[in-house]
């Protein structure tokens, strides 16, 4: 006679052993249990059930995301706790920044306006956009034009006298 028992976890079919007339078991044939394995799904690789599957975690995260193969060949949730956010360091007027963010600070003295800079992805800092920081200037006033901050002003002298104003 054959006895049949169910192949073991993460298997499907049966494993069959007979028994012999001389009252012994015969060796048992597993040929018919076949490894149930969960899918490629996106990240993650094809697996064994009742394995662990490991992917890097998404762009701007360092770290291991895990997720568990069920036995019956369905993917458990993903776990992503090991998943740490990139950060930029802290540089000189710089904060620390969480990758992707975009950090402002004031223009220099004489500019008005902020400049920016992106952490990037990897937690490196891009460079410096200064191109929204305009010059201030001084308006026009009476007979003197309009002029940078920071800067002189200078005019020739009214008819009658010599030299320069400056202001």
């Amino acid at each position: 006679s054959i006895a049949y028992k169910t192949c073991g976890n993460g298997f499907s079919g049966n494993m069959t052993r007979q028994c012999k007339s001389d009252g012994t078991w015969g060796q048992v044939d597993s040929r018919e249990c076949k490894q149930i394995i969960c899918p490629v799904d996106d990240i993650w690789e094809k697996t064994n059930a009742g394995k662990t599957a490991e992917a890097s975690c998404p762009t701007g995260y360092s770290g291991t995301m895990t997720r568990q193969c069920n036995s019956d060949g369905s993917w458990d949730k993903i776990n992503s706790t090991a998943c740490v956010i990139n950060k930029c360091p802290t540089s000189g007027e710089w904060s620390q920044t969480n990758a992707g963010k975009t950090a402002e600070n004031t223009c220099p003295p004489g500019y008005s306006g902020k400049i920016t800079r992106v952490c990037n992805s990897d937690g490196t800092w891009s460079t410096v956009n200064s191109s929204t920081c305009l010059i201030n200037k001084c308006p026009t006033d009476g007979i003197w034009g309009q002029t940078n901050a920071g800067q002189t002003s200078t005019l020739s002298c009214p008819t009658g006298y010599s030299g320069t104003m400056s202001r």
